[in-house]
């Protein structure tokens, strides 16, 4: 009974752990909230089973938690589509530039994704995403997505330009067969804070090449994460261990 009893105050203190863990505050970080297949969510889109067009000219839908200027593409993986980092879903940031606008006033303009969160002033935060190859490059193009931290009064806590060199398909699979992290931490100035993504196209005039992005995160750094698969792994470990009443060899001699 004993050995039962450490092994579960063991596993209280893993959950208080988890319980004290801050959340994500970046809504529908993996852009999975929506299900780019269903044309009734997206209604003029083109959905189907990869996906939907997001946005002007052809629509005026949304994507639940973000802003965006023009238009971007919400990805579903499976087929010729590569997979998603988490979850099943992902987005090209840039879906057509050329398409935003009507007659005269179409323009050439590319798209900002962004989301607006709550901050504590001088208190450091974690931003992280993953980010990729979009369907739309051809080899060697580069791949290139800014990525801006802004604060309230619009200034600039936080800039960097990403880049890569596209692959192409896989064995037919297109899209970021490959997913590259970025990881960087901030420290807020503001109440509110922008986390901002802008994709460039290659030279070669292709307007609807831009960048996919999946799985972002912002979490304030003066909270632990929520335990990851391993970590929760660990913590079933130690529930059959207790209820087994294993017990761990002795170290005295």
């Amino acid at each position: 009974m004993k050995t039962i009893i450490k092994y579960f105050i063991i596993l209280c203190l893993f959950v208080g752990i988890a319980n004290a863990a801050g959340p994500n505050l970046i809504v529908n970080g993996s852009f999975e909230a929506d299900d780019f297949s269903d044309p009734l969510a997206f209604p003029n889109g083109f959905a189907g089973v990869n996906g939907t067009f997001i946005g002007n000219n052809y629509n005026n839908n949304t994507l639940t938690g973000w802003n965006f200027t023009t238009n971007l593409d919400g990805w579903i993986e499976g087929g010729n589509w590569a997979a998603a980092q988490d979850g099943k879903q992902y987005i090209d940031v840039m879906g057509n530039n050329t398409v935003y606008g009507t007659g005269s006033a179409i323009s050439v303009s590319t798209n900002q994704l962004s989301q607006t969160i709550n901050t504590q002033p001088g208190k450091s935060y974690t931003l992280s995403f993953y980010w990729g190859e979009d369907v739309g490059h051809t080899p060697p193009e580069q791949v290139i997505l800014q990525v801006d931290v802004i604060d309230a009064s619009a200034a600039v806590i936080l800039n960097q330009v990403l880049t890569k060199a596209s692959i192409g398909p896989i064995a037919g699979v297109r899209g970021p067969n490959t997913w590259e992290h970025f990881q960087q931490v901030f420290v807020a100035t503001t109440a509110q804070t922008t986390i901002r993504f802008s994709p460039t196209p290659p030279g070669n005039g292709d307007t609807s090449a831009g960048a996919a992005l999946d799985n972002v995160s912002v979490y304030s750094d003066e909270v632990m994460p929520v335990p990851t698969l391993s970590e929760w792994a660990i913590i079933l470990l130690v529930i059959s261990l207790g209820f087994l009443g294993y017990k761990l060899p002795s170290t005295k001699n």
